[in-house]
């Protein structure tokens, strides 16, 4: 572990990013309709250009821009929510609230939202919400006490973090160091995903390009393995992970740079979008 660690440090060189690849790339895979669909192709393009098992996160939600917001009642106390991120983004999602709303009721929380908060950051609106709702509530009408509270549950009730994964068969040549145990708990891993989440997670901090070998990491799975990870941009802010996973003899040089040109181009796909 210490010698690659040496030479991704001192050896290393890697090529400027050849732009003419990466719009060649982006042309294709701004034809996807929406940013998953972007992500699965990121991910299949980053495990056949390094012969590697590709991962990427999909955007954080908390991150994205809101668009348009909408409520319709279902049966009981229970609300379906449309959400429209990004301008082309659509989630639903079902919420349950403390007592029936009116459908007048719905409809003038999705007005509200919409005339206030359009155009905002998820998170800045919950920051904002959370500040009314620790007001005296004791002020404000029954209505605007029910937008709050359903604003609130539907910005909270954000799906879980997801990521999609190319080319994990790539990695069955690992057997030799893994054992036939290790590469069973290795594949496990990437059909179950939350490990995967949890790692490009700790690494969304890190700017730019990193690098982790066998134990640096902090997965006992991966130990075996190494890691190269980059985010990719939205709005000048990182909202997301990317990266490549293969064996520690790995052509880090491949890896790096496919890794990069695969951050430009979602960066760029996500602008356009």
């Amino acid at each position: 572990c210490s010698g690659y660690r040496v030479f991704v440090d001192s050896l290393l060189v890697v090529e400027p990013v050849n732009e003419k690849k990466v719009a060649h790339y982006s042309k294709q895979i701004l034809e996807q309709s929406s940013s998953k669909d972007v992500m699965k192709s990121v991910s299949k393009l980053l495990a056949k250009m390094s012969s590697l098992a590709g991962v990427v996160t999909l955007p954080r939600v908390n991150l994205g821009t809101l668009r348009h917001i909408e409520f319709l009642p279902l049966s009981g106390r229970k609300v379906l929510v449309i959400l429209v991120l990004n301008e082309k983004e659509v989630q639903n999602r079902v919420i349950e609230t403390a007592q029936v709303i009116s459908r007048v009721e719905l409809e003038r929380a999705g007005n509200y939202l919409v005339d206030h908060y359009q155009g905002q950051l998820l998170e800045k609106i919950r920051q904002d919400l959370v500040q009314k709702m620790a007001g005296d509530r004791d002020h404000l009408d029954q209505g605007m006490a029910h937008i709050l509270d359903l604003a609130h549950a539907s910005l909270e009730s954000t799906p879980d973090s997801d990521c999609v994964v190319a080319g994990h068969n790539n990695l069955l040549s690992m057997v030799d160091e893994t054992g036939v145990d290790g590469l069973k708990d290795l594949l496990d891993a990437f059909g179950q995903k939350k490990q995967l989440l949890d790692l490009f997670d700790r690494c969304m901090g890190a700017t730019g390009i990193q690098v982790y070998i066998g134990e640096e990491s902090g997965v006992d799975w991966l130990s075996a393995c190494s890691v190269v990870t980059a985010p990719y941009i939205q709005d000048q802010t990182s909202v997301g992970m990317l990266g490549v996973i293969g064996p520690r003899r790995m052509s880090y040089d491949v890896a790096v740079e496919v890794v990069d040109m695969s951050s430009k181009i979602i960066s760029l796909a996500l602008k356009s979008k």
